[in-house]
């Protein structure tokens, strides 16, 4: 029987790997200057994710299906907190976590958080290290709409930091 479950692990974490050759989030970062708020949508593959929350201690969140963990939630935000935050004028932005929910192709997960009596910056400094620990490989995209300005980040592994400036 110990085998049999064995061989079942391998053969279904060897599928898994090959869901994607690519390890990638993008997240949007958009200013609404009619609400002065910073909102802010992010895309992850649920699979690279929830292999992130276990190395983090957290097993079995089953994201996104009727066996989710109820305190699936708390993990994300805590996570994502961690890893992918934006200062402005030296200030961490103290972003509200709106909720989650599957992409239309079932992989992915999107996730929205919003930050309130936000004024436009001219200069943010983004952190974005998610999924970074867990694959050498992941690229994280995030495109910065700020009115009509739009500004484009690529990070990895060794680049976790960018400053950003619109003067």
């Amino acid at each position: 029987m110990k085998i049999l479950i064995y061989l079942l692990l391998v053969f279904f974490s060897d599928v898994r790997a090959e869901l994607h050759d690519f390890h990638m989030s993008k997240t949007l970062v958009k200013h609404v200057q009619e609400e002065k708020t910073l909102q802010v949508t992010m895309h992850l593959f649920i699979d690279d994710f929830e292999e992130a929350l276990s190395m983090s201690g957290v097993d079995s969140v089953f994201m996104c299906t009727k066996m989710e963990n109820s305190d699936t939630d708390i993990f994300v935000q805590s996570y994502v907190r961690d890893r992918f935050f934006l200062e402005i004028e030296g200030k961490r932005v103290e972003f509200e976590y709106l909720g989650k929910e599957i992409s239309e192709s079932l992989d992915g997960v999107w996730l929205y958080m919003e930050a309130f009596d936000i004024e436009a910056p001219q200069d943010v400094k983004v952190t974005n290290k998610l999924l970074t620990e867990v694959f050498p490989d992941q690229k994280n995209l995030v495109n910065i709409r700020i009115d009509d300005r739009e500004k484009m980040l690529l990070f990895s592994l060794d680049d976790g930091v960018k400053d950003v400036s619109w003067r």
